[in-house]
């Protein structure tokens, strides 16, 4: 089975994901942060045939091009940068100091990476429905 990846980002993609849906020649996972997450949110609540995962985002890596948390940024400042975005960069996201210093910043006990505990985009959209899509 094809994944498409970055349903949301952009209307362009959401209509080439939809095509490709439509054939039956993939599934697809959407980025919720991103700006055109709405378009694509709303069309597979009226297609609940077609398969939706989650793709887990914490970096908005375009130049001019970016997007945030779904959260209110005063409540995660850890994954934002000085403009209210997710980080640019895997690195910068390394970099901030909620990962580098634990919970407790440079008290804790530091961190060499960011585990995902299950792969949300192998899981079909039954298993992840949400009454906000």
């Amino acid at each position: 089975m094809v994944n498409g990846d970055d349903a949301g980002m952009c209307h362009a993609a959401n209509q080439d994901t939809i095509e490709v849906l439509e054939q039956g020649l993939m599934r697809s996972t959407v980025i919720v942060p991103c700006p055109w997450f709405l378009e694509i949110a709303a069309y597979a609540k009226e297609h609940p045939d077609k398969d939706f995962g989650i793709h887990l985002c914490h970096t908005s890596e375009w130049k001019h091009y970016r997007w945030g948390p779904v959260a209110d940024g005063a409540k995660v400042p850890g994954l934002i940068d000085p403009q209210g975005y997710l980080w640019g960069s895997v690195e910068e996201v390394y970099a901030t100091r909620h990962l580098r210093g634990g919970a407790r910043g440079d008290e804790g006990p530091g961190s060499t990476h960011a585990p995902t505990p299950f792969r949300p985009s192998c899981f079909g959209h039954r298993r992840l429905q949400s009454n906000s899509v």
